[in-house]
Parts: structure tokens; C-alpha cells; sequence
């Protein structure tokens, strides 16, 4: 029987400072495992916090609502092989270092490369598998050989790269609460590349809002750019929490307390 867990890691434990930490890619992996999450507590009650990259471009400040990267489209490649997949430009290059002795280029270096359409024979293997990418060229993309595809990619198939939740991005307006991955907690925020810690549960006091609004006590906010924004009853597959108490439009502060609720958020489902 297969592993269908891929090298398996548990949960530890985190203190103060590093929530606030900006880490380098380079040093990022011997501090924490990228996608981990902390369980906490404090007078503000329950909390649950993700390490996360930033690929948004810019640096992310402290409040920033993020979102998981989105989904890229890589259509009819060259070639492949059980590991890896071929296409000229096909790829984003992205950072490139060396992590113990080992090249770790490429934005897409820990997304999931799945098949969505095996070429030259519908339905069989390669087709609805997926994988976890070691490291990318802008031509080529390896996936992890402990976890390769059963069959090799082959001319003109064509595939999906998509993050499985810990590549991040700002947050655009109406967001799916799946996508959205949650508050940016360091005081500093974390630099372009780096890895830092967001809040996905709990109260969070310091989340960046949206301007010239009114938010209602109870009421439920969705996803703006980079913001919390009130809910507009556009479905519950939107809420990512709500706020606890009011906050009129004319406040001259632009952060309020959020109750955040992304660690297990409405899945994008007709709301009932």
C-alpha cells in the first residue's frame, strides 16, 4: 500500500516572539514546517494561527487579511516524466536559494501539481492525480519522487498548480471564505518571499477594515482587498467571522476586533 501521507508532521508548540518573526526562506524551514498550524490561548480567548509565505509581491503589514494563491493553468506540455513536467516558460521562477546544499527555486516550490487531463488516453493514469512540487525552473516543475505520479505526464497533457494553503496572497474583495487564509499577526508584518504567522481563528483585535463603513455588533464580514468588509448578504460561503461589536463609519481607526472562523470556514455551496 502507498503512503498517502506525505512526510507526516505534529503539531508544536510557539511562543510571543515568533508570531512576530519575518523569515527568511533560507532559514524559514528549521524554524517551522510551512502550512503548520498553533493552537493558543490568550485573555482574548482561543486562537489559532498558520505559518504561512508571502507571493503576494509587496509585504504584508500587520492586519492584512490574506488568500490562498490562486490557480494556475499549465496547458499542453512538452513532455514529463513521473516526476516532473516540461513546458518552455510554462512555470513561475520566482526566489531563487539553496537550502542545505539543495536548490529550492521556484514560486511554486510546495504547491500541489495535479492532472486534469491525461492527452492521449482519457480517464487513465496520470489523469486526477496530484502531487506536491519539489522545486521549478521557469520550464520545468519536479514533484516530490516519494509521492510520484503512477504513470508519466506525457505531451499535451494538461495540468493545475494551486497552493495547498499555505502560499498567500492579499485578500480581493468577495473571496471564498475556503480561500482566504486570515489575519497577518507581527507588529513589522513579513517581507515579500518570507514566512511569517496569520490568524485564521479565534478574536483577532487588530484586523485592518474596511473605510467609511458602518459594522454592525454580531454582524458577519467578508473578504475585501486586504480588509475585512461588512457582509452584504451575499451568501454564507463568503463570512469569514463576524464582529463582536459596532463600529461606525466616521471611526478614525481603521483596525477593529474580529471573530475570525477560517480554520473551518462555509465551503462555497448554495446557501440555505
Amino acid at each position: 500500500m502507498p503512503n498517502n501521507y506525505l512526510k507526516l508532521g505534529m503539531l508544536t508548540g510557539i511562543g510571543h516572539a515568533d508570531l512576530n518573526g519575518d523569515y527568511n526562506p533560507r532559514v524559514a524551514l528549521d524554524e517551522f514546517r510551512p502550512g503548520q498550524i498553533a493552537l493558543a490561548t490568550d485573555k482574548f480567548g482561543e486562537k489559532i494561527f498558520k505559518y504561512v509565505r508571502n507571493l503576494s509581491g509587496s509585504a504584508f503589514a500587520q492586519g492584512d487579511l490574506v488568500r490562498r494563491v490562486a490557480v494556475v493553468s499549465v496547458t499542453d506540455i512538452t513532455s514529463g516524466t513521473t516526476t516532473s513536467a516540461t513546458l518552455v516558460a510554462g512555470f513561475t521562477l520566482g526566489t531563487v536559494y539553496v537550502l542545505a546544499g539543495k536548490h529550492q527555486g521556484g514560486k511554486h516550490v510546495g504547491m500541489m501539481l495535479y492532472c486534469v487531463d491525461n492527452n492521449d488516453s482519457a480517464g487513465a493514469a496520470p489523469e486526477n492525480e496530484v502531487s506536491i512540487i519539489e522545486n521549478n525552473t521557469a520550464d520545468v516543475a519536479n514533484v516530490d519522487p516519494d509521492y510520484a505520479f503512477s504513470a508519466a505526464l506525457a505531451v499535451n497533457d494538461d495540468l493545475r498548480i494551486l497552493s495547498p494553503g499555505w502560499h498567500a496572497e492579499d485578500a480581493v474583495a468577495a473571496d471564498l471564505a475556503q480561500n482566504t487564509l486570515g489575519i497577518v499577526v507581527g507588529p513589522n508584518g513579513f517581507s515579500d518571499g518570507n514566512y511569517g504567522w496569520v490568524q485564521q481563528h479565534g478574536l483577532c483585535p487588530i484586523a485592518n477594515s474596511k473605510n467609511s463603513v458602518t459594522f454592525v455588533a454580531g454582524g458577519a464580514v467578508i473578504a475585501g482587498a486586504a480588509v475585512i468588509d461588512i457582509d452584504a448578504a451575499g451568501g454564507l460561503e463568503l463570512a469569514i467571522g463576524y464582529t463582536p461589536f459596532a463600529m461606525t463609519s466616521d471611526s478614525a481607526r481603521d483596525k477593529l476586533p474580529c471573530f475570525l472562523t477560517l480554520f473551518s470556514p462555509a465551503m462555497n455551496v448554495a446557501t440555505p
